[in-house]
């Protein structure tokens, strides 16, 4: 089967189904793959189209690329427009269910080469054959070759384009330094040893993405330096972010998450402990209550990218070990964080 599909980026600052909210379709649920499998004709599914809200859903309110069978049509597969473009998350709705992916293989950065979006047996593979500037707008669009696969049961070809921003634009702010004490974090100099092209290659076989300033290569750097003195160490996940009380991090997390869990299970020794920590704003009872809850989410998070739950303990600490003042917005914000604590190496 062979049809075309054009895609744009953040077509309007409101999306429709949210300023019409009267005529909007009730928003798909977020499943795993097999469950949104389930009941499936898998020989005549195809990827069905996805309104704004829904790739919000997913995606966060960060601006995204999208895909479509026509130019008039609606997205049917949407990625996170990031700088950090080589470790995108996308989203499919099938069968009625939206399917959160993830990068497998290349880099969705207009660099010609394909890649490979995952969840479970689910795996779209675009190929760009052609890169076209449009008049008047800074973006690119590219010709493109879509494959949609459910393990061996489906393989279905498409042919069209994908449009995104040539500049991408970061998916997430990541917060202002920290002071920290030297109880709660050890000195980092030098950071761990990476590429020019920011690869570290880790232990077994495995690479990470990473700057030499990240705080993922200061957690390596901890990690490696087996004759330090230091046995434990505090860290600030710093591109962790959540929307005011909600313990679901938002998806534009996925992307340190990802670093940290290719580290972790590079270093099968290390034990931590995953800790919340909150602004005072609220009863220090939901802060801790709160907490508990994001450090939960991101333990369940972490193994689901192969790291063995055993190795890690959440624990809320609400309020009680703030880095900033609480008496203005850019202090509470934070405070407002998740921190990995080395336990052992």
């Amino acid at each position: 089967m062979t049809a075309l599909f054009l895609a744009s980026c953040a077509e309007s600052d409101a999306p429709d189904d949210e300023s019409n909210p009267a005529r909007s379709p009730e928003i798909s649920r977020i499943l795993p793959a097999k469950d949104a499998l389930v009941g499936a004709n898998i020989p005549t599914l195809d990827p069905a189209t996805m309104n704004d809200a829904e790739i919000r859903k997913v995606l966060g309110p960060s601006s995204h690329c999208v895909f479509r069978y026509t130019s008039s049509g609606k997205p049917v597969l949407a990625l996170t427009n990031s700088a950090a473009a080589s470790q995108a998350t996308g989203v499919v709705k099938v069968n009625g269910s939206l399917l959160r992916l993830q990068l497998e293989r290349g880099g969705a950065d207009g660099s010609g080469e394909a890649f490979v979006m995952a969840a479970g047996p689910v795996r779209a593979v675009l190929t760009p054959l052609a890169a076209n500037e449009l008049d008047g707008r800074i973006s690119k669009r590219r010709e493109m070759n879509l494959v949609f696969e459910i393990d061996t049961r489906l393989n279905v070809g498409y042919r069209g384009y994908f449009e995104c921003p040539a500049a991408l634009a970061p998916s997430v702010v990541p917060a202002a330094s920290k002071e920290t004490s030297p109880e709660r974090q050890a000195k980092m100099e030098p950071t761990a040893a990476v590429d020019d092209d920011g690869v570290k290659s880790l232990p077994n076989g495995l690479k990470v993405r990473i700057a030499r300033s990240d705080v993922e290569a200061q957690l390596l750097t901890f990690i490696e330096n087996e004759a330090g003195p230091a046995k434990t160490a505090s860290f600030d996940l710093d591109r962790l972010t959540f929307e005011k009380g909600k313990s679901e991090a938002l998806p534009t997390s996925k992307e340190q998450l990802r670093s940290i869990a290719k580290i972790l299970v590079a270093y099968p020794k290390v034990t931590a402990i995953i800790g919340g920590h909150t602004d005072d704003l609220g009863s220090a009872d939901r802060n801790r209550r709160l907490s508990h809850a994001r450090a939960m989410f991101i333990v369940r998070e972490l193994r689901q990218m192969g790291v063995d739950s055993s190795r890690l303990e959440a624990k809320g600490y609400g309020e009680d070990r703030p880095v900033a003042s609480n008496d203005t917005e850019e202090g509470r914000a934070k405070n407002r964080r998740i921190s990995l604590e080395v336990t052992h190496k």
